[in-house]
């Protein structure tokens, strides 16, 4: 089956008057509509913990309405929240098999959180009680570079060297030559370090849609079976891994960098990496000050 990661957090600090507090509200939750193969509707959650610990049901709720503009809305009713208390609100897709897509809770605080890009999950809006609230955006993904029919690592997504395709926002502008390996190696310390594209165009770029603003992306290469080659790796730009080989000492060369994203994608290129380009994975951290 067709995996769809569809979830969404979203942290917010609610007031109100002291005779309403914790009484129960209407919520209304809006976001852009994503591939909906094998889906079959969606369920709202909701926390006073980012973990998720104890998390609520909103099963009094509408059916999603789908609206111009490829967006869906579904409103609960009676949620019980209390004054001055952030809150995580949890939508999961519920597939066809009535499992439910999942992925982990962020860690921050007063934001929308969607960290798997696949589902295009953008533009949240909340009405409590009639108000607008518009809280601080967020934007995490992590991307594991295999074979399609290679097991995806939790929490991440799959990328196989393909095209960059406006549904999922990220792909390939430049290909990279499209040698996607899957090494079952007893020397990869999980998935993520046993699958890898191997960049044999220098001029390969992959890119991914982010909203504008500072970004944390740790980019991961090397390989557990043929570890040969120097490694060029450059973000927005800026060099992140620069002229560092991998080899039998040195199976996997992971660094991080912290740019800015002004035109709404963050850009890897390749430069100097020739055919001998070996990325992992990559994990992407929007960055709230």
């Amino acid at each position: 089956m067709k995996k769809l990661p569809l979830l969404m957090f979203i942290l917010f600090f609610i007031t109100c008057p002291a005779l309403l507090c914790a009484a129960p509200r209407t919520v209304t939750i809006t976001w852009t509509k994503s591939d909906t193969t094998d889906v079959q509707g969606y369920k709202v959650y909701y926390a006073d913990n980012n973990a998720m610990i104890n998390k609520t049901w909103c099963n009094d709720c509408s059916d999603p309405i789908e609206n111009p503009a490829n967006t869906f809305t579904i409103t609960c009713y009676n949620v019980e929240i209390k004054d001055n208390q952030p809150y995580y609100f949890t939508i999961a897709a519920l597939m066809n098999d009535n499992s439910e897509s999942t992925s982990n809770p962020t860690e921050k605080t007063y934001i929308v959180s969607h960290p798997t890009p696949s589902t295009a999950v953008q533009d949240f809006k909340i009405i409590i009680q009639g108000e607008n609230i518009t809280p601080s955006v967020i934007s995490n993904y992590a991307i594991n570079f295999q074979p399609t029919d290679a097991s995806v690592p939790d929490s991440y997504i799959a990328d196989s060297g393909l095209e960059f395709n406006t549904q999922s926002g990220y792909g390939w502008t430049v290909l990279p030559g499209n040698v996607v390996v899957d090494r079952n190696s007893s020397k990869s310390p999980d998935q993520r370090y046993d699958t890898l594209v191997r960049v044999m165009n220098s001029l390969a770029t992959w890119e991914i849609t982010v909203p504008n603003g500072n970004f944390e992306v740790t980019v991961c290469m090397g390989d557990p079976v043929y570890p040969v080659g120097e490694q060029n790796v450059q973000v927005e730009g800026v060099p992140i891994i620069q002229g560092e080989s991998i080899s039998s000492s040195v199976l996997w060369i992971s660094k991080t960098k912290v740019v800015e994203v002004v035109d709404g994608r963050i850009t890897l290129t390749f430069d100097n990496s020739g055919d001998l380009g070996k990325i992992c994975w990559i994990e992407i951290q929007n960055l709230v000050y």
